[in-house]
């Protein structure tokens, strides 16, 4: 039944609700405290202008999912994994998958370096012990939000009717 639910949809259904996914904890993030200290009429406006704050960045990282998270879903689905926390995992995985350009060595004789608060992170092209935490740190935060778009995915992919479900398995479903 799970199975069924989670790998008998449309390319399509399992697209939007990809692309869906990583974006509604972001919106989820902006607008809880303001949706919850407003009144209904205002929500309507709230939810227009948070979803105008971070139209780019989620269009952007919506087609970057897509095209990371829609191979991987067929992985999923060829060896018929249904756990959720196999979601999450995978999930925390594309999130983090930017992160590793950071890894990759600078040109030589560049001397990038950067600082933040009171944390001289990359001196001279190498990454201090300060640096190190704050990248440690950024992964945790990209993982966790990566791991709750993951199971966000997993429920909408339950939610509904999978398009190859048949009379029959729909009949059983009523009962």
């Amino acid at each position: 039944m799970i199975r069924e639910r989670l790998y008998g949809r449309s390319l399509a259904s399992v697209g939007w609700r990809l692309a869906v996914a990583p974006v509604l904890p972001l919106f989820l993030a902006r607008s809880w405290r303001r949706l919850a200290d407003a009144s209904a009429e205002q929500w309507p406006e709230i939810v227009l202008d948070n979803l105008s704050a971070i139209s780019v960045f989620s269009v952007t990282l919506g087609v970057f999912t897509l095209v990371v998270g829609l191979p991987l879903y067929a992985l999923y689905r060829r060896m018929s994994w249904t756990s959720p926390l196999l979601f999450m995992l995978g999930a925390a995985a594309i999130a983090n998958s930017p992160a590793l350009l950071a890894l990759l060595p600078r040109p030589p004789g560049s001397s990038f370096g950067y600082s933040t608060r009171d944390c001289q992170a990359v001196v001279n092209n190498v990454r201090t012990a300060c640096g190190w935490d704050l990248f440690f740190s950024a992964l945790w935060h990209t993982a966790a939000w990566g791991a709750l778009a993951g199971l966000i995915f997993w429920a909408l992919l339950l939610v509904g009717r999978p398009a190859t479900a048949t009379p029959e398995a729909q009949a059983a479903e009523g009962d």
